[in-house]
C-alpha cells in the first residue's frame, strides 16, 4: 500500500512489477517458515501443553502461509484501487464461508469440536488463497507484467520493517487477552470469552468501510 500508489503515480511498472513479485515470495517464504517452526515447537513442547491445544494448533499454524498471501495481495489490491479484489476475500468470503461451513455441518453431523472446526478453515483458507492468487493474475495489468521487473529489496525492506513491527504489536495486543484467559481457565471459557470480544469488534466494520473509500483511484478498477 506504500509503494503501489507511488510507482503508478510515476508509472514506474518496472519496479512495481519487482514489487509483486519480491514480496510474494519473501512473504511465502517467511510464512512456510514460521508455519514449519511452529510445527517443530510443538514437536518438543507438546508433552508440556494440554493435549487438546497441540492439534488445534498445529492447524492453525498450517494456516499460516495461506492467510499471508490472502493479506498481501489484498493490500497490493488496495493499492490498485480494486476495492472489491481488496476486501470481499478477507473480510467477507473468509469468514463467511467459514461460519456457513461450520453452521452446515453442525445442522447436518452435530455440534463441531476445535479440530473440526480448525480442519474446516484450513480448507477454506487454502481455497480462497488459491482463487485469490488466480484472479489477481489475471487483473494485473499487462503493460505490468510485460515490464521487466526491478528490485529494490533492501529500501522496501527498511520501509516495512518498522510497519511489520507495528501492526506486530497491535496483534499481540489484540490477542493477549485470549491468551492469558487459555492459560488460567480453559478452552471452554476463552472460547465463550473470545466469541464475545470477536461479535463485539464487528463494530470495525464501519471504519474499515471508511477506509475502503479512499483507495488509490488514478488506475482502472477490476471490480
Amino acid at each position: 500500500m506504500r509503494f503501489v500508489p507511488q510507482y503508478l503515480s510515476e508509472e514506474n511498472l518496472s519496479h512495481l512489477h519487482g514489487l509483486i513479485l519480491r514480496s510474494t515470495s519473501i512473504v511465502l517464504l517467511i510464512s512456510i517458515a514460521v508455519a514449519g517452526a511452529g510445527w517443530v515447537i510443538l514437536g518438543v513442547a507438546g508433552s508440556w501443553m494440554p493435549e487438546y491445544y497441540v492439534i488445534p494448533a498445529q492447524l492453525a499454524f498450517l494456516c499460516v502461509p495461506f492467510l499471508t498471501l490472502i493479506s498481501l495481495i489484498s493490500g497490493v489490491s488496495r493499492g490498485f484501487g480494486w476495492v472489491g479484489m481488496a476486501y470481499v476475500p478477507q473480510s467477507v468470503a473468509l469468514p463467511g464461508l467459514v461460519l456457513l461451513a461450520v453452521w452446515v455441518f453442525t445442522l447436518v453431523v452435530g455440534q463441531p469440536n476445535a479440530v473440526m472446526v480448525l480442519t474446516i478453515a484450513l480448507v477454506i483458507c487454502g481455497l480462497i488463497a488459491l482463487a485469490h492468487a488466480a484472479r489477481f493474475r489475471r487483473v494485473i495489468p499487462d503493460d505490468v507484467r510485460a515490464s521487466k521487473p526491478t528490485y529494490t529489496t533492501k529500501f522496501w525492506l527498511r520501509v516495512a520493517i518498522p510497519l511489520f513491527l507495528s501492526d506486530g504489536l497491535f496483534l499481540i495486543l489484540w490477542n493477549a487477552d485470549i491468551i492469558m484467559l487459555g492459560t488460567m481457565m480453559g478452552p471452554e471459557a476463552t472460547s465463550v470469552y473470545h466469541a464475545s470480544v470477536r461479535t463485539d469488534g464487528l463494530t470495525l466494520m464501519i471504519f474499515n468501510a471508511m477506509m475502503a473509500r479512499s483507495p488509490h483511484r488514478n488506475f482502472p478498477p477490476c471490480w
